[in-house]
């Protein structure tokens, strides 16, 4: 669950408990992926996106474009390569 106080809550959903909250944002968290169930992107107002290591909570790698507000985050599957395509408010950016 990605927050307006720039936080995101990982939850069990079998038994509703939070399992842990991950802190990396500077604006609120408005868009959320899972990539091969191991890992999380998530895109905010700051205009960063990071990816974290779902069990671990950490912190894989940020990107930093500085084009706009992140809306929206889809993954894009190619036969060697992950492409994630984000939309911002105007632009559509894709990043590998």
């Amino acid at each position: 669950v990605g927050l307006y106080n720039t936080m995101i809550r990982i939850y069990d959903t079998q038994t509703d408990s939070l399992l842990r909250i991950l802190y990396g944002h500077t604006q609120p968290v408005t868009a959320l992926e899972v990539l091969n169930g191991n890992y999380l992107i998530s895109g905010s107002n700051d205009t960063s996106l990071i990816v974290w290591d779902f069990v671990s909570g950490l912190i894989i790698r940020e990107f930093l474009p500085n084009l706009g507000e992140i809306k929206t985050i889809r993954i894009l599957n190619s036969t060697s390569k992950i492409f994630v395509e984000i939309f911002l408010l105007k632009k559509k950016m894709k990043y590998k």
